[in-house]
Protein backbone atom coordinates (compact mmCIF):
# COMPACT_ATOMS: atom_id res chain seq x y z
CA UNK A 1 0.00 0.00 0.00
CA UNK A 2 3.16 2.25 0.32
CA UNK A 3 3.73 2.05 -3.20
CA UNK A 4 0.49 2.11 -4.47
CA UNK A 5 -2.16 3.66 -2.18
CA UNK A 6 -5.56 3.40 -3.72
CA UNK A 7 -7.18 0.74 -1.60
CA UNK A 8 -10.62 0.66 -3.90
CA UNK A 9 -8.23 -0.50 -6.73
CA UNK A 10 -6.68 -2.76 -4.44
CA UNK A 11 -9.82 -3.78 -3.61
CA UNK A 12 -11.12 -4.37 -6.78
CA UNK A 13 -8.55 -6.63 -8.07
CA UNK A 14 -8.50 -8.74 -4.84
CA UNK A 15 -12.52 -9.66 -5.82
CA UNK A 16 -11.61 -9.64 -9.21
CA UNK A 17 -9.12 -12.21 -9.12
CA UNK A 18 -11.02 -14.35 -6.05
CA UNK A 19 -14.08 -14.65 -8.63
CA UNK A 20 -12.05 -15.99 -11.54
CA UNK A 21 -10.22 -18.21 -9.23
CA UNK A 22 -13.19 -19.53 -7.96
CA UNK A 23 -15.59 -19.78 -11.19
CA UNK A 24 -14.33 -22.80 -12.52
CA UNK A 25 -14.01 -24.34 -9.37
CA UNK A 26 -17.80 -23.97 -8.53
CA UNK A 27 -18.68 -25.24 -12.22
CA UNK A 28 -16.44 -28.42 -11.52
CA UNK A 29 -18.35 -28.79 -7.99
CA UNK A 30 -21.66 -28.68 -9.53
CA UNK A 31 -21.33 -29.35 -13.51
CA UNK A 32 -25.44 -29.42 -13.65
CA UNK A 33 -26.32 -26.15 -15.17
CA UNK A 34 -29.99 -26.96 -14.16
CA UNK A 35 -29.07 -26.32 -10.62
CA UNK A 36 -28.07 -22.56 -11.29
CA UNK A 37 -30.95 -21.69 -11.84
CA UNK A 38 -33.12 -19.60 -9.37
CA UNK A 39 -36.60 -21.25 -8.66
CA UNK A 40 -38.68 -18.54 -7.31
CA UNK A 41 -38.94 -14.91 -7.02
CA UNK A 42 -37.63 -15.18 -3.59
CA UNK A 43 -34.34 -16.26 -4.67
CA UNK A 44 -33.52 -14.17 -7.18
CA UNK A 45 -34.38 -10.80 -4.66
CA UNK A 46 -32.17 -12.62 -1.89
CA UNK A 47 -29.13 -13.28 -4.79
CA UNK A 48 -29.36 -9.66 -5.61
CA UNK A 49 -29.75 -7.74 -2.35
CA UNK A 50 -27.35 -10.03 -0.90
CA UNK A 51 -25.15 -9.54 -4.09
CA UNK A 52 -25.48 -5.20 -4.08
CA UNK A 53 -25.84 -4.84 -0.23
CA UNK A 54 -24.11 -7.44 1.33
CA UNK A 55 -21.09 -7.07 -0.75
CA UNK A 56 -20.89 -4.27 -1.14
CA UNK A 57 -20.98 -3.41 3.13
CA UNK A 58 -18.18 -6.36 2.60
CA UNK A 59 -15.72 -3.79 -0.07
CA UNK A 60 -16.49 -1.07 2.22
CA UNK A 61 -15.40 -2.82 5.22
CA UNK A 62 -12.21 -4.06 3.20
CA UNK A 63 -11.36 -0.63 2.25
CA UNK A 64 -12.00 1.01 5.61
CA UNK A 65 -9.78 -2.02 7.12
CA UNK A 66 -6.98 -1.39 4.27
CA UNK A 67 -6.85 3.01 4.71
CA UNK A 68 -6.69 2.34 8.32
CA UNK A 69 -4.22 -0.80 8.90
CA UNK A 70 -3.02 -2.00 5.96
CA UNK A 71 -3.72 -5.24 3.69
CA UNK A 72 -1.78 -7.70 6.27
CA UNK A 73 -4.60 -6.68 8.78
CA UNK A 74 -7.70 -7.16 6.10
CA UNK A 75 -6.05 -10.30 4.38
CA UNK A 76 -5.39 -12.07 8.00
CA UNK A 77 -9.01 -11.48 9.02
CA UNK A 78 -10.50 -13.02 6.04
CA UNK A 79 -10.53 -16.42 7.07
CA UNK A 80 -11.89 -15.56 10.86
CA UNK A 81 -15.25 -15.05 8.75
CA UNK A 82 -15.56 -18.78 8.62
CA UNK A 83 -15.53 -19.12 12.56
CA UNK A 84 -17.65 -16.58 12.69
CA UNK A 85 -20.29 -18.13 10.22
CA UNK A 86 -19.73 -21.53 12.42
CA UNK A 87 -20.48 -20.15 15.58
CA UNK A 88 -23.54 -17.61 13.91
CA UNK A 89 -25.02 -20.98 12.00
CA UNK A 90 -24.82 -22.68 15.84
CA UNK A 91 -26.69 -19.59 17.14
CA UNK A 92 -29.23 -18.37 14.84
CA UNK A 93 -30.06 -21.42 13.29
CA UNK A 94 -29.24 -24.35 15.61
CA UNK A 95 -27.41 -26.14 13.66
CA UNK A 96 -24.63 -29.20 15.03
CA UNK A 97 -20.99 -27.77 15.57
CA UNK A 98 -18.61 -30.49 14.68
CA UNK A 99 -15.27 -31.19 16.70
CA UNK A 100 -13.37 -30.34 12.93
CA UNK A 101 -15.19 -26.89 12.89
CA UNK A 102 -13.92 -26.23 16.66
CA UNK A 103 -9.86 -27.24 15.47
CA UNK A 104 -10.54 -25.28 12.16
CA UNK A 105 -11.70 -22.29 13.98
CA UNK A 106 -8.67 -23.00 16.85
CA UNK A 107 -5.93 -23.24 14.06
CA UNK A 108 -7.68 -19.86 12.41
CA UNK A 109 -7.75 -18.10 15.58
CA UNK A 110 -4.20 -19.09 16.43
CA UNK A 111 -2.84 -17.68 12.93
CA UNK A 112 -4.22 -14.60 13.51
CA UNK A 113 -3.01 -14.14 16.65
CA UNK A 114 0.38 -14.78 15.14
CA UNK A 115 0.36 -12.70 12.43
CA UNK A 116 -1.08 -10.15 14.95
CA UNK A 117 1.47 -10.68 17.11
CA UNK A 118 4.24 -10.20 14.53
CA UNK A 119 2.87 -7.31 13.00
CA UNK A 120 3.24 -5.48 16.48
CA UNK A 121 6.82 -6.65 17.48
CA UNK A 122 7.61 -5.41 13.72
CA UNK A 123 5.98 -1.76 13.98
CA UNK A 124 7.91 -1.46 16.98
CA UNK A 125 11.07 -1.95 16.10
CA UNK A 126 10.12 0.07 12.93
CA UNK A 127 9.19 2.70 15.21
CA UNK A 128 12.71 2.27 17.52
CA UNK A 129 14.68 3.02 14.10
CA UNK A 130 12.35 6.10 12.77
CA UNK A 131 13.26 7.55 16.49
CA UNK A 132 16.48 6.85 16.20
CA UNK A 133 16.71 4.65 19.46
CA UNK A 134 17.87 1.30 17.92
CA UNK A 135 19.59 0.79 14.91
CA UNK A 136 20.26 -3.30 16.25
CA UNK A 137 17.88 -6.37 16.49
CA UNK A 138 18.39 -8.14 19.69
CA UNK A 139 21.61 -6.69 19.43
CA UNK A 140 22.52 -7.97 16.02
CA UNK A 141 23.46 -5.37 13.27
CA UNK A 142 20.82 -6.43 10.40
CA UNK A 143 22.44 -7.64 7.10
CA UNK A 144 23.62 -5.48 4.80
CA UNK A 145 22.89 -2.24 7.44
CA UNK A 146 27.02 -1.14 6.50
CA UNK A 147 26.08 -1.45 2.85
CA UNK A 148 23.78 1.65 2.67
CA UNK A 149 25.15 4.78 1.35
Amino acid sequence: MKIYPEEVTVNFFYNLFGTIISLPICFLAEPNLSSWRLSSDLAAVAVLYSGLFGFSFLCIVHIWGIHLKGPVFVSSFKPTSIAIAVVMSAIFLGEAIFLGSVIGSLILCTGLYCVLWGKAKEEEEMREDDCGLSTTINGRVPLLQSQQS
